[in-house]
């Protein structure tokens, strides 16, 4: 009967947690996010074609410090617009960023990429420069 009752205490203060925000957290976020929304605003668009650019910022207990692009382009050449994106994401203040995904619908089909920064951290320093420091 102990047992139940400590598992059900500690059920009970894990969903308190869960849903008492940290306000740090969710300021830093709302930061992030802007910036998410100023590479979105920025990213280079053939004159017409692009039907959808929405970028967001995760960092939560589903997914965890992540920046995800989806486009929608009917004229635009889908690696190019990830590696445009990839460069904006490296180069930006983001922060925490551990992961960065760009899915692009266009006239050839579906491409994305999702880049682990820890797998791939030197190599993305050698095409884009360092991250901007803290």
């Amino acid at each position: 009967m102990r047992r139940l009752s400590v598992a059900t205490a500690v059920g009970v203060l894990a969903l308190l947690c869960a849903c008492e925000p940290d306000p740090e957290q969710e300021k830093e976020s709302m930061e992030n996010q802007q910036i998410v929304d100023a590479i979105a605003a920025d990213i280079d668009r053939p004159a017409v074609g692009f039907t959808k650019v929405d970028g967001v910022y995760r960092d939560d207990a589903s997914t965890a410090q992540q920046v995800s692009f989806s486009i929608r382009c009917d004229n635009c050449d889908a690696r190019t617009v990830i590696d445009q994106v990839v460069e904006a994401v490296w180069t930006s203040e983001v922060r925490p960023l551990r992961t960065i995904s760009v899915s692009v619908t266009g006239p050839d089909g579906y491409e994305g990429e999702t880049i682990v920064l820890a797998d791939h951290e030197a190599e993305l320093t050698e095409r884009y420069g360092a991250r901007p420091s803290d």
